[in-house]
């Protein structure tokens, strides 16, 4: 890029020290943006950063057919632009000071034009396409190229500035852009001075409607310009240019109009902040919401559990108290004779035989039992859980849809926000109470067997119960019989029965505190793992809002100071380029 022409001591100091300046806070205002998550603003910080080593860039705008092309030749006094009948500037053309005239094809939609104009040296300007170009991508691109601009002249028929396109785009450059405008009615000599009149007082009317309250607008010929004709216009647009780039001052104006793009930006990335800040800040409460519903979920199922086991406790002691007595009677001397003998013949019906089956009636009984405790209790641990997770599916749902995201986000927030909780909506779907059983059963096929698996208990406690029972192994019989011998006589008998009685009960006993036990401690920790495997599905978004929430802290107190140091080198910016404006007036 060549070098800016200047008079000498016009660059001075102060103005060294404010451009070096505003290149620290756009390498800043870059690195808050990236922290943001704000990656497509990017590419823009880094333009502006380039533009503080280039010209005082003019863009040149306006429908076609308006006279764009025919304005910057005759303004440079030199053929850059091709006039034709047909439209044909179908690029941006950036025309900047070359000691030979030269161009060169940027990319498909850009050229650069060199042309040994004086006024080049102070100055680059751009020449864009039609806003109401047929050709494709123009728009677009002219509304890409406007930010990185100091100055946008905007080109109407003299006989017709009413063109929408034109308009609209101005609302993009001075409400989003904050840039400053001057309008051109081109082609003068086609109107009359009444139509001047009136069309000029309706460009104030529309500038005024969209936020510009002291429009200064030019009337142009470029035929009265090249014929050397009085009232071409163009004396008046280049006084104004000379007030406005020579004597160094525009050299501020520069540094003013990035500073004014570069808050802009910075604010956009505050207002994008606080709306993910106020989101992150529901996401919060609701998250730790629903950890405090998990944990209550979870002491309920925990208590529910107890109480389980105190039911199946009870149903032991029924069963148990069943099966006692029917040993008690099988204690009378002629019939625990009449198996003692059998015993020692062989028999079926021997002692070993009889306690056998008492063991079996008491385990069917008990299975019986645990089944009508299960179609209770056991369904409504189980409805519990499975409330819970309809509940944290509505949660969710709800916070999928509850963010006012914005149409164009600034930020990336929004985007991976959506997607952890579409994530987390997945694999919640596919965390379900009948999953769990499932795989509980295949990991304990052992009793799949028993009338319980298929009957009304088929449910994930039913296989916790089903699993401790088997293996807690209640023998109630065993021991009995050491030490009893084949054989006992009506004497021994009665002098053994008691102990006998004695020895069943304590069976009951300890196989009553081993179940109780073995219960309380199996399904508290199958129940505590189910709602650890909930947490832990919750954990990747609950991370993120506790991570991000910091990051914002973070970005926020940097945006805070950032924000403070762009107030005072705008500031210094406006009180030297006043100074500058004193010192040539």
């Amino acid at each position: 890029m060549p070098p800016v022409h200047s008079d000498p001591g016009l660059v001075d100091e102060t103005f060294a020290r404010q451009r070096n300046a505003l290149a620290e806070l756009l390498a800043r205002l870059w690195s808050l943006a990236e922290a943001a998550g704000s990656s497509d603003l990017l590419p823009v910080i880094d333009r502006l950063r380039a533009t503080l080593a280039e010209p005082f860039l003019f863009v040149v705008v306006g429908e076609i057919k308006a006279g764009k092309s025919s304005f910057v030749n005759a303004l440079l006094g030199a053929d850059v632009c091709r006039v034709d009948p047909a439209p044909c500037t179908d690029a941006i053309q950036e025309i900047v000071w070359a000691p030979e005239p030269a161009e060169t094809q940027i990319d498909p939609h850009l050229r650069r034009i060199g042309v040994p104009a004086e006024i080049l040296k102070d100055i680059a300007i751009v020449d864009t396409p039609g806003t109401n170009t047929i050709i494709e991508h123009h728009q677009e691109i002219t509304q890409r190229f406007i930010p990185n601009s100091g100055l946008v002249i905007f080109v109407f028929p003299a006989k017709n500035p009413h063109t929408r396109s034109a308009w609209q785009l101005l609302e993009a450059v001075s409400d989003e852009w904050r840039k400053r405008v001057v309008f051109v009615l081109q082609q003068a000599d086609l109107a009359t001075e009444a139509e001047l009149a009136v069309n000029t007082a309706k460009v104030i009317e529309y500038a005024r409607d969209r936020g510009i309250a002291e429009p200064e607008i030019f009337a142009t010929s470029v035929m009265r310009e090249l014929a050397g004709q009085p009232g071409s216009g163009f004396e008046q647009m280049r006084r104004f240019i000379r007030d406005t780039v020579t004597g160094g001052r525009h050299l501020f104006l520069k540094l003013r109009a990035i500073l004014d793009t570069s808050e802009s930006l910075f604010e956009k990335i505050g207002a994008a902040l606080a709306e993910a800040r106020r989101q992150l800040e529901a996401d919060r409460r609701r998250s730790q919401d629903l950890a405090g519903r998990m944990d209550n979920r979870r002491e309920r199922s925990l208590e529910q559990a107890t109480s389980l086991v105190r039911e199946v406790l009870e149903r032991f002691d029924k069963c148990g108290e069943a099966t006692y007595q029917k040993f008690a009677d099988g204690l009378a001397v002629p019939t625990f004779f009449r198996r003692s003998v059998g015993a020692a013949f062989g028999r079926r019906g021997g002692m070993a035989g009889w306690m056998e089956r008492l063991q079996a009636q008491f385990e069917a009984c008990l299975d019986k039992e645990i089944d009508a405790v299960l179609s209770r209790s056991g369904r409504r641990i189980l409805t519990d859980i499975e409330d819970f997770l309809q509940e944290l599916a509505a949660s969710l749902s709800e916070m999928s849809g509850a963010a006012q995201r914005p149409e164009e986000p600034v930020i990336d927030f929004w985007q991976r926000r959506d997607d952890l909780i579409d994530e987390l909506q997945r694999s919640m779907a596919e965390l379900r109470p009948e999953t769990l059983f499932s795989e509980k059963l295949a990991r304990n096929p052992e009793r799949a067997g028993s009338t319980l698996v298929g009957g009304s208990a088929m449910t994930l406690v039913g296989a916790l119960l089903l699993a401790t029972t088997h293996i807690t192994v209640l023998d109630v019989t065993g021991g009995l019989l050491t030490g009893v011998g084949v054989l006992l006589t009506g004497g021994a008998l009665v002098a053994r029965r008691g102990r006998m009685r004695r020895e069943f009960k304590e069976n009951l006993k300890a196989g009553r505190a081993r179940l109780g036990e073995a219960l309380e401690t199996r399904l508290a920790a199958e129940i505590s793992a189910i709602y650890e495997r909930i947490g832990r599905r919750l954990n990747p978004f609950l991370q993120y809002v506790n991570e991000r929430m910091e990051a914002l802290e973070s970005i926020h107190e940097r945006g805070k100071d950032l924000g403070e140091a762009f107030r005072r080198l705008s500031a210094e910016v406006d009180q030297a380029a006043d100074a500058r404006r004193r010192s040539i007036d």
